[in-house]
């Protein structure tokens, strides 16, 4: 329901928020309207979920994601949250106010159900990892370092409550007598009877991290935590008694379902079902391959379950059956291609996948080798290839509706590249460098003489038998390098960079100029960063142009003036002026983006972890931006936040 997660430690955690602090932004670039089309109905982590009704449910997630389902989770609709930061927590009521919070203070407020939001001057940067309202109108947050902060006008001002503890709280909820309860790291147990306009701590002898809690009858209380454990007092805290079940997992989320019974959901997909106010438990069926981290319900039969991927899961007979809704394999991907305009191409874990109609659908398609591929390209007239790691090639030359493998040599490949013509490249470990001149047919070894153990990431082909390839060392001991050669590969000059780290993808939008992205440790090695290089002679030499707080690892054009960039957390930036200044935009996923690829003007591809692909088609459009309403400060806008799994034990 309103669960909530460890942070990461205390000087981590300082550590971190001055970094991006120093990469804050004082505006944001236009933001296109981009659609998810794999995992459907998207695929950002969900951290809440608040069941109004059997019908009406609102959940909330990474990347500021809120989704609506007014017909029991048959359709979910994305509605704008208008920022970037995970939400952690939310809390409707029947009237159709409802609150929501997260990372960097963010606060959302809506009086609509959940259709409009309006942010809210928190006036805190920390983080709020709890919300619940004892009455209309009132709000109650909590947060890390034991923050406490309340409201009694709907969210117009706040005042802090002393909490009396310097450890990070992580839920809170209220009875209807203005009773509550707040729970978080290292046994922290804290009880309020005025509304929390002031808090006493009741944790004597519990301890763990404790995630959840509710309150099944009038002087009972049930405690969700670490380990599998869940503790339980009957006279409002003075004493507690713990209780282990089957699992060892994080236990994340707790609901009460009825009078009797309460749900509880954590790591591992694990449910657990008491029918005895959580005396004891067992074991429900699990959900592989997922972390559920909230859980809530509406009477004792409609409830629903979410956490990592998108997933959300439902059950109509109070949590003794879940279905799970939407679609869409999770597979990390990994490389992007378009073939015409509309016909784009992934490749990651699961090997490749494909669609036929714009992105509507997307399905796995067979090859030869069912193992990982990281990069796939097509040339004009259906050749195609597709790498990977140990010199694996497989190609097409139908337009992908048959592939077979291709003898290479064994390095690992991570990139290659086709021009129209068919002519192309492929690169990867130890300075691997392979060309074809037919569609990959064939491959001539153009190995490139690197010093140390270093690698190249990505290649572009250029006319005239040139190519240009980028790599370094991931680890940071040594520069990111350009190598590129005029003579198909016959000699190949290589350049060391302003990088510390590697240089993961690299374009050009004309034969002299183009931009390559990367990560970098700088010289003291602390801290890995995101940069952006831009060349004007053809990649003799290069220019740092941007900085981003996270590593970047795709960079692509729609069209000479208008360019993108992306990375880690889902991490955005994008070119109005051909790559010679960039601006952040708020992340649409924060799975970590790792491939970029655009099907003509405005047209563009974005994938990531967690299978995710999204499309915009305003990739070179500037609309105007709405700036949000009473936000606490500039710096306190960034461009991306904690994650719901920076923040999973």
């Amino acid at each position: 329901m309103r669960r909530r997660l460890a942070l990461l430690g205390g000087g981590a955690l300082l550590l971190v928020l001055s970094v991006l602090a120093a990469f804050a932004a004082p505006s944001l670039a236009a933001e296109p309207r981009w659609q998810w089309q794999n995992p459907l109905p998207q695929g950002n982590s969900l951290g809440a979920v608040d069941v109004v009704d059997p019908l009406h449910v609102v959940a909330v997630g990474d990347a500021g994601t809120i989704l609506l389902t007014a017909d029991g989770g048959s359709t979910w609709t994305a509605v704008p949250s208008g920022v970037g930061e995970t939400l952690f927590s939310v809390r409707m009521r029947a009237s159709g106010e409802g609150f929501a919070v997260g990372a960097g203070g963010v606060v959302l407020t809506t009086l609509d159900g959940g259709l409009t939001w309006r942010r809210e001057a928190a006036w805190t940067t920390a983080s709020l990892m709890g919300v619940d309202t004892p009455r209309r109108g009132e709000i109650v947050a909590v947060g890390e370092h034991g923050l406490i902060i309340r409201s009694t006008d709907g969210g117009a001002s706040w005042s802090r409550a002393a909490s009396h503890t310097p450890h990070n709280l992580y839920a809170v909820a209220f009875d209807d007598r203005g009773r509550g309860w707040a729970v978080g790291d290292l046994g922290t147990v804290l009880f309020t009877r005025d509304r929390g306009a002031t808090w006493k701590s009741r944790g004597n002898g519990v301890f763990g991290a404790l995630y959840d809690v509710v309150m099944p009858a009038k002087r009972t209380v049930v405690v969700s935590a670490s380990r599998g454990s869940l503790w339980r007092s009957t006279n409002d805290g003075t004493s507690w008694r713990r209780t282990t079940t089957e699992t060892f997992d994080t236990l994340y989320g707790l609901a009460r379902v009825d009078a009797k019974t309460l749900i509880a959901t954590g790591e591992e997909g694990v449910t657990l079902v008491s029918r005895n106010t959580g005396r004891s438990w067992r074991s429900g069926s699990p959900v592989a391959g997922v972390a559920l981290f909230g859980v809530d319900f509406a009477g004792a039969a409609a409830g629903m379950a979410v956490g990592t991927d998108g997933c959300v899961i439902r059950t109509t007979d109070g949590g003794t059956q879940w279905s799970r809704m939407g679609h869409g394999p999770t597979d990390r991907l990994r490389g992007l291609a378009v073939q015409g305009s509309s016909q784009p191409w992934a490749v990651g874990d699961a090997g490749l996948m494909m669609t036929a109609d714009d992105g509507a659908a997307w399905r796995q398609v067979q090859t030869p080798a069912a193992t990982r591929l990281d990069a796939v390209a097509f040339a004009n007239d259906g050749r195609g290839c597709a790498v990977g790691p140990q010199g694996l090639i497989v190609r097409t030359s139908d337009g992908g509706s048959t592939w077979g493998k291709v003898a290479a040599p064994a390095e690992d490949l991570f990139d290659i590249d086709l021009r129209p013509d068919a002519t192309g490249w492929a690169v990867g470990g130890g300075g691997a460098a392979l060309r074809t001149v037919d569609g990959g047919a064939t491959w001539e070894v153009r190995r490139v003489d690197l010093e140390g153990d270093l690698d190249l990431r990505a290649v572009e082909t250029l006319e005239g038998g040139r190519a240009v390839a980028v790599g370094g060392d991931p680890w940071g001991q040594g520069r990111g390098v350009v190598v590129s050669t005029a003579d198909g590969g016959a000699t190949w000059r290589v350049v060391e960079v302003d990088v510390w780290g590697e240089l993961r993808d690299v374009t050009f939008t004309s034969a002299l100029e183009g931009c390559a992205v990367g990560g970098d440790f700088g010289l003291d090695g602390d801290w890995l960063t995101g940069v952006v290089l831009r060349t004007r002679d053809g990649g003799a030499t290069w220019r740092r142009v941007a900085v981003a707080a996270e590593a970047l690892q795709a960079v692509a054009f729609v069209d000479a003036e208008h360019g993108w960039a992306a990375g880690a957390r889902g991490t955005l930036l994008r070119t109005f002026d051909g790559g010679a200044s960039w601006q952040p935009v708020v992340p649409v996923t924060a799975t970590g983006a790792y491939a970029l690829a655009s099907g003509g003007p405005e047209r563009l591809w974005l994938a990531g972890g967690g299978g995710s692909i999204l499309f915009t088609a305003e990739g070179a459009s500037a609309q105007e931006e709405e700036p949000p309403v009473d936000a606490p400060s500039p710096a306190s806008r960034r461009t991306h936040d904690y994650t719901l799994a920076d923040l999973r034990d």
